[in-house]
C-alpha cells in the first residue's frame, strides 16, 4: 500500500471513528443509560468496536499498475504528473507529522512509567499499615505494597504483578472513616486490575493523538471507571458521607497532578460529576437496561453499516497470478489516441526559447485512461509539468489481447516549438 493510500484510508477510518463515537455519545442520553457498570461496558465495548473496524469491515480493492510497452506518436502533447514529479512532498510531510506526534506521546508515555517507578523508590513503605487499612485489605482481598509519599498529594494505584498503592503524607493524620473510604477505592482499583486498562488506554491515545473522539472517550472510560468504583466502595463501607467527605478533601488539598499513567484517587474535573452520581444513585430495572441496550447496539450496528459505506477504506487490488505484461505485437495491439490535450507554454520557457521535446513513459489500462506516467526526458521542469497534466486528460482505446483489453505500456514524446 502505498503512502498516498495509507494517508486516504487513515482519513477514511478518522471520519468513521468520529461519526461512530458522537453516535456512541448520544444513545445513552436518549435511552436515558445511567448505570455506571453497564456504561463502563458500553464504553469499552464501544473503543473495541472503533479500533477493530479495519479487521471486521470489507474493503474496497483498487487497482494497482503492472507494465508493458509500446510507442505512441504524438506531436505537441502533455503528460500525466507522476509520483516523482516535482512539488512539495505533502503525502510525507503529513506522515512525518502524524509519525512524530505518535512517537512524542509514547515517549511521554515512557516518562509517566518512570515517574511512577521513582515516586515509588522514594516513598515510604507502610510495614504497618493502619487498622482500618488492614482490615479493608482482608475485606476486599488484596494486599498491595502501600506508601507515603510527600510529593504526591492525591492516592494513586498501579502495577500488575507488583502493584502498589502510594498516599500523600497527610493521609496517616486522617479520620479512620476516610482512611478507610480511601483506602478501599484504591484496593478495588488493585483487585479490579485497573492499571492495566488505563496503560492500554494511554497507548490508544498515543497512537491516535491527532483524534479527538478517541481522546473524548477514553477520558469518557476513565470517568466512568471511577464512578463504578464509587459504588463499590459505598456498598462495601455502607458510609456514603464519609466517603464523600474524604473525596471533597482530598480535593481541597489538591495540586497539578505529575502526568504518569495511573488510577488517582481524584482527577480534579471528574469531582463534580462523581460527587452528583453518588448522591443520586437510583436503582434501576434489569428489564429496562436490557432495553435500552438492544436499542443502542441495533442502533450502532445501523449506523456502523452506513459509515462503512459512506467512508470506505480501499486495499490495493492484488494482480493475478497469471496476469502479464504485454508489448505492443505478437498479437497485442497498440493503444490508440481517442482523444486528446495540447500542453501549454509556460511564459519562462516561452522568454527563453525553450524548444524540444519531452519523452514520458506511462500504461495504458482497460479502462482507457492514462495511469503511473514517468518522465523518461526532461526538456525543461515547467514544460515537463505542463506535458504531464495535459497527458494526464488523453483517453485511449486500449491495446488488446484475444479480443480482452490488456494494460499496455507506452511512451509517448511530446515537441514543443515555439511559432
Amino acid at each position: 500500500m502505498n503512502l498516498s493510500l495509507w494517508l486516504d484510508n487513515l482519513a477514511a477510518y478518522s471520519l468513521q471513528v468520529m461519526v461512530l463515537v458522537s453516535l456512541a455519545g448520544v444513545l445513552p442520553l436518549i435511552f436515558r443509560l445511567r448505570v455506571p457498570g453497564v456504561l463502563l461496558a458500553y464504553w469499552q465495548t464501544t473503543l473495541a468496536l472503533c479500533l477493530a473496524l479495519p479487521a471486521i469491515e470489507s474493503w474496497k480493492p483498487v487497482l494497482a499498475g503492472s507494465s508493458a510497452m509500446v510507442w505512441v506518436q504524438a506531436g505537441r502533447s502533455g503528460t500525466p504528473v507522476p509520483a516523482g514529479a516535482p512539488g512539495f512532498p505533502i503525502h510525507e510531510s503529513v506522515a512525518l507529522i502524524i509519525a512524530a506526534g505518535c512517537a512524542a506521546r509514547l515517549a511521554w508515555l515512557g516518562i509517566g512509567l518512570y515517574r511512577l517507578r521513582r515516586l515509588r523508590r522514594k516513598a515510604q513503605l507502610l510495614v504497618k499499615p493502619p487498622r482500618v487499612v488492614e482490615e479493608a485489605e482482608s475485606q476486599i482481598g488484596v494486599w498491595p505494597e502501600i506508601y507515603l509519599s510527600p510529593a504526591i498529594d492525591s492516592p494513586v494505584t498501579f502495577g500488575l504483578a507488583r502493584p502498589a498503592v502510594l498516599l500523600p503524607i497527610r493521609f496517616q493524620f486522617m479520620e479512620a472513616g476516610f482512611q478507610r473510604a480511601i483506602a478501599c477505592h484504591e484496593l478495588l482499583h488493585v483487585r479490579r486490575r485497573d492499571w492495566g486498562f488505563t496503560l492500554l488506554e494511554e497507548a490508544v491515545r498515543a497512537v491516535f493523538w491527532f483524534h479527538p473522539g478517541l481522546w473524548w472517550l477514553v477520558k469518557r472510560i476513565q470517568l466512568t471507571r471511577e464512578q463504578v468504583v464509587d459504588r463499590q466502595v459505598v456498598r462495601l463501607t455502607q458510609a456514603r458521607k464519609p466517603y464523600l467527605e474524604a473525596l471533597l478533601e482530598i480535593a481541597r488539598g489538591r495540586r497539578q497532578p505529575e502526568p504518569v499513567p495511573a488510577a488517582w484517587f481524584l482527577r480534579e474535573p471528574h469531582l463534580g460529576v462523581r460527587v452528583a452520581s453518588i448522591l443520586k444513585e437510583v436503582s434501576v430495572s434489569k428489564t429496562r437496561v436490557l432495553l435500552s441496550l438492544t436499542a443502542i447496539i441495533g442502533s450502532l450496528a445501523l449506523a456502523g453499516q452506513t459509515i462503512v459505506r459512506a467512508f470506505p477504506l480501499q486495499a490495493p487490488k492484488e494482480k493475478a497470478a497469471t496476469e502479464e505484461v504485454y508489448r505492443a505485437g505478437k498479437g497485442v495491439t497498440p493503444p490508440v489516441v481517442i482523444s486528446k490535450v495540447e500542453p501549454k507554454y509556460t511564459q519562462e520557457a516561452r522568454d527563453a526559447k525553450v524548444q524540444g521535446k519531452v519523452v514520458i513513459d506511462f500504461e495504458v489500462w482497460p479502462d482507457g485512461k492514462v495511469h503511473n506516467p514517468r518522465i523518461k526526458e526532461s526538456l525543461d521542469p515547467g514544460l515537463d509539468q505542463k506535458a504531464l497534466e495535459a497527458l494526464q486528460q488523453w483517453e485511449f482505446k486500449p491495446g488488446m489481447l484475444k479480443g480482452k483489453p490488456v494494460k499496455v505500456r507506452a511512451i509517448v514524446e511530446v515537441n514543443f516549438r515555439l511559432d
